[in-house]
């Protein structure tokens, strides 16, 4: 979550890709751990945060990160 944080204190939609892109690898590397439900609240946690950016929210929602 550290690194998508970090990619998102830029806007546009390159740094929305490559936050997407990570969040994705955290996923799967949160599924691997067992900790989903973690996961899925730092998303919810996210979009809340950025609940202003459309491009981004969008892009989450297409990823599945919803």
């Amino acid at each position: 979550m550290a690194a998508a944080d970090e990619i998102l204190l830029e806007t546009g939609r390159g740094p929305y890709r490559q936050a997407v892109s990570v969040l994705k690898k955290g996923r799967r590397a949160a599924a691997a751990a067992g900790m989903s439900d973690w996961f899925d609240a730092q998303i919810a946690s996210l979009r809340e945060h950025h609940r202003r950016r459309p491009a981004l929210i969008e892009m989450l929602d297409r990823a599945g990160l919803a």
